[in-house]
């Protein structure tokens, strides 16, 4: 499982927070491109702006903690 993203809110970063590295997904290198991309559309639309690459990632992050805690509810069975 991945570690905290550091983050002490839990909403999104703001577009203009620039404490974050410029290459997020060095730090994700399961993130591939094209999950990047698509990510990015999908989520630019629901909130009417394009989202930064902090943004991406945390989104990313999240749903792969969900989905663990999930499978770790199951007991791995899915």
């Amino acid at each position: 499982m991945e570690g905290s993203s550091g983050s002490t809110h839990a909403g999104l970063a703001s577009p203009d927070d620039t404490n974050q590295p410029e290459d997020v997904r060095s730090f994700h290198p399961w993130v591939s491109e094209v999950l990047f991309t698509e990510t990015r559309r999908v989520w630019s639309r629901a909130y009417g702006r394009e989202i930064s690459d902090s943004e991406v990632i945390e989104i990313l992050v999240n749903v792969r903690r969900l989905a663990e805690t999930l499978l770790n509810a199951a007991g791995g069975k899915i």
